[in-house]
């Protein structure tokens, strides 16, 4: 019983880390009005940031947050403004759009490898 609700508790706090890193993709893409891409790509992929998000809030809303997992959503919130603060003093340039890109994909990939390991929660 002791393991199922440590792998409970490690599932909850997976979705909510998953959910709060697409919010701050999304709340920096929702400034790429003047990005130099291909902008029904990017209306595409916020879409579907959009439906993800919906998705998981659904889950997480019976979640409680616990204080080590607020410590980690604070940083989190400091490295996504930190990348708005880039496109900022870059002018949210092609080249300040293409760093911030890099570092979303690399996030995008982590966040679905831990995605992949999470054990699923029937009390989700």
């Amino acid at each position: 019983m002791i393991v199922e609700t440590c792998v409970a508790l490690q599932a909850k706090s997976h979705i909510v880390f998953i959910l709060r890193s697409l919010k701050n993709v999304m709340r920096l893409y929702e400034q790429s009005d003047n990005a130099d891409c291909d902008q029904q790509k990017l209306q595409t992929f916020i879409l579907d940031l959009h439906r993800q998000i919906t998705e998981l809030e659904r889950c997480a809303a019976k979640v409680v947050i616990t204080e080590a997992n607020k410590k980690i959503m604070k940083k989190m919130e400091m490295h996504f403004k930190s990348l708005i603060s880039h496109l900022n003093n870059t002018d949210y340039s092609a080249k300040g759009w293409e760093d911030v890109a890099g570092l979303v994909l690399q996030h995008l990939y982590r966040l679905d490898l831990l995605a992949i390991s999470t054990k699923p929660d029937p009390s989700l």
